[in-house]
């Protein structure tokens, strides 16, 4: 799970920003990173409209998601202000409490 600022189609990670469009560089950091989830792993990103309805927020998860070869999820809404934990993936939703 990563807990951070966001925005459509986009999150804070350290000093970059994630985005479907990732440089080489950031696309094998994931990837090694990804080296180290156990089978079947899914990852959970939490922050301001990441996965909000839009091109941009299921780039990427779809983008996340194929370079780690996990099931990825994000939130479409403004963490700080709904009372909801509702998450979008690239194969569907995944609604509760978290």
């Amino acid at each position: 799970s990563i807990l951070s600022h966001g925005d459509k189609g986009e999150f804070e990670l350290g000093n970059e920003t994630v985005s479907a469009e990732m440089s080489d560089e950031q696309t094998a950091a994931w990837q090694s990173l990804a080296d180290n989830f156990i089978d079947n792993a899914n990852l959970y990103i939490y922050g301001c409209n990441v996965a909000e309805d839009s091109v941009e927020g299921q780039a990427l998860l779809d983008t996340l998601g194929e370079i780690t070869g996990t099931d990825v999820f994000g939130g479409p809404y403004d963490r700080g202000t709904q009372d909801r934990q509702d998450c979008q993936s690239r194969e569907g939703s995944l609604d509760g409490r978290l």
